[in-house]
């Protein structure tokens, strides 16, 4: 069974390989040893052993290979069964260190990103959100700090700290808007929001100032934002461009959705990635549950109206009705 999967395994490498780099005709040993080395900067020696199956590959090395070539761990282990998905965790650990371990997490999604736009044009993100959608906001820094609060708060990182009182480095900020920068780069967007989308954040506000961990200079330093934002979005609505050659559709369901999922698109790849605990979730690069979950993103436009560049009738009465939370406290 190793052998199968070890052999599997290196006829990925050799297969992702050709597709980047189409001089590699005959697939030369010297040229795949070449790049193995450099991803996992062992030497040529360890390389060889490795792909003739004498040592075997460690997972970590799996996963940077998987990353650098984009190969799908699902086809690497050899996981046939449809049934069956791997499933990874995208979390931030609750740790003292938890804003070095956020700032992380930041970066690797900023690199991977990166990644794709550098290696492919067909770049699509679709996606459905219960709450307000982080890609949108990360580089407000009241709002984005007020996330990383509420999460911090919840998993007992912190006790007895105020809002005002928990400081983030300066890296943290700057990675927060280049994240925001670098989806926004993204060919083409399509998102569905829940009517009330910040309905949730507002009672979350309103929560944490009745218990004085926010005073009423962060409420409104919260609420100026989340007004300029709205703005933001709005033009989004109206013109339909999300950035530079970035277009955006913007849906408003009907219904409420009772969780946030994206499935992002690049070449033939695919990755869909579940937000379930404010900071962090599940993702996931099987065929199958991608499919499965752009299926079920794409039917919730049936229950949706289309406010980009339409609509304005709905697209005023839903931006009034944000504008209502935000005021409500």
């Amino acid at each position: 069974m190793m052998s199968v999967i070890h052999e599997e395994f290196v006829t990925s490498i050799r297969r992702s390989i050709l597709d980047k780099d189409m001089a590699v005709l005959k697939l030369e040993k010297h040229k795949v040893v070449s790049i193995i080395s450099d991803i996992l900067c062992l030497g040529r020696e360890a390389v060889y052993r490795r792909l003739r199956g004498e040592v075997k590959f460690s997972l970590e090395e799996i996963a940077q290979i998987a990353i650098k070539l984009d190969i799908s761990i699902d086809s690497l282990i050899g996981l046939k069964n449809k049934e069956k998905s791997l499933i990874g965790l995208n979390l931030v650990d609750v740790k003292d260190d938890f804003k070095q371990e956020y700032l992380e997490k930041l970066i690797e999604q900023i690199a991977f990103f990166e990644s794709v736009l550098t290696k492919y044009n067909n770049t699509q993100i679709l996606a459905a959100f219960d709450r307000l959608p982080y890609t949108l906001y990360l580089h407000y820094d009241k709002i984005a700090k007020f996330r990383l609060f509420k999460w911090a708060y919840q998993m007992n990182l912190i006790k007895d700290i105020s809002f005002k009182e928990l400081i983030l480095p300066k890296e943290v900020v700057q990675a927060q808007s280049k994240l925001v920068s670098v989806v926004r780069q993204l060919k083409e967007t399509s998102l569905i929001l829940s009517p009330d989308v910040l309905g949730a954040l507002m009672a979350d506000i309103q929560y944490f100032h009745d218990m004085h961990l926010l005073d009423e200079d962060d409420v409104i330093s919260l609420k100026e934002q989340l007004n300029d934002l709205l703005f933001e979005m709005e033009g989004f609505a109206i013109s339909g461009e999300l950035g530079s050659n970035a277009m955006i559709r913007l849906y408003i369901s009907d219904l409420g959705l009772n969780f946030s999922n994206m499935v992002f698109r690049y070449g033939k790849h695919s990755y869909t990635y579940i937000n379930l605990y404010e900071i962090g979730g599940i993702e996931s690069q099987n065929e199958r549950l991608c499919e499965y979950q752009a299926l079920w993103i794409k039917s919730q436009k049936r229950y949706s109206k289309l406010i980009t560049q339409s609509n304005e009738i709905e697209r005023r009465r839903f931006f009034r009705q944000q504008r209502e939370y935000i005021n409500g406290i």
